[in-house]
């Protein structure tokens, strides 16, 4: 009988809580198990830096993924189009899905933390998307890192670039595009970016930079493609794990 366990957990001395939301990439298959450091890229495996570094780090699989596979037919991404779809049939979408899911997450994260311990979320790619939509609705996150997940969704449409299904909030792009979802954040967030990242075109990524309120950013533009360099998994863990370094 396979046991289901849609989350894991990495324990350490913890001075802060940490959500690692993993990426997309296509592969269904894997979801908590490469930010765990498990499979997958191991570059990628910054939930388990975060718990060599001390930090207690939940690493949740999205719906879709991994032990959350729908299994509705024998083409996942058509079964993610689906579920998209009729989401947004319903007058939600599969961002807010994907949000109210770390949403429970992160009030697993608070009851069983200790009373004072910053929270806090890390993703990559979908996961760095997924962290920068509850950074903006979750003032209980005190800080977080977005890596290769901003752009805009003009500059989807204007380079034809076939995203993730969540990208697409229903009336997001009149609201002010993915620049009013930066605009709404209020915690210190580090965003890392490539300056070749296929995925997200620089224009549409500095276009959401520049919506941030003052003071809370810290960005680092690499040269590089749609990758979490070394020194950027660096910069993430010491931006994270700063407020516990300070005391």
């Amino acid at each position: 009988m396979r046991t289901h366990r849609p989350a894991q957990a990495l324990r350490r001395d913890h001075g802060a809580d940490v959500i690692a939301v993993h990426q997309h990439a296509g592969a269904f298959t894997v979801g908590k198990s490469e930010p765990a450091g498990l499979t997958g890229d191991p570059a990628l495996a910054y939930g388990a830096a975060l718990a060599s570094a001390g930090a207690r780090v939940i690493l949740p699989d999205l719906v879709g993924f991994e032990e959350r596979r729908r299994d509705w037919t024998d083409d996942p991404a058509a079964d993610e189009r689906l579920d998209a779809l009729f989401r947004v049939s319903n007058g939600s979408s599969l961002q807010a899905k994907h949000t109210r899911d770390i949403a429970t997450v992160t009030s697993w994260m608070q009851a069983t933390g200790a009373v004072g311990t910053d929270l806090e979320i890390i993703g990559h790619s979908l996961g760095g998307q997924v962290a920068l939509f509850c950074l903006a609705v979750d003032p209980r996150l005190t800080r977080g890192v977005v890596s290769c997940g901003i752009g805009t969704l003009a500059s989807f449409e204007s380079e034809r670039i076939r995203h993730n299904p969540a990208w697409f909030v229903p009336g997001l792009t009149a609201a002010g595009d993915v620049r009013l979802v930066a605009s709404a954040v209020d915690q210190p967030v580090f965003v890392a970016a490539g300056r070749d990242d296929c995925l997200f075109p620089l224009q549409g990524v500095r276009q959401v930079l520049e919506a941030f309120r003052p003071g809370i950013l810290t960005t680092e533009v690499f040269n590089g493609g749609h990758a979490m360099p070394a020194h950027v998994l660096d910069a993430a863990v010491r931006h994270l794990l700063r407020a516990r370094n300070a005391d």
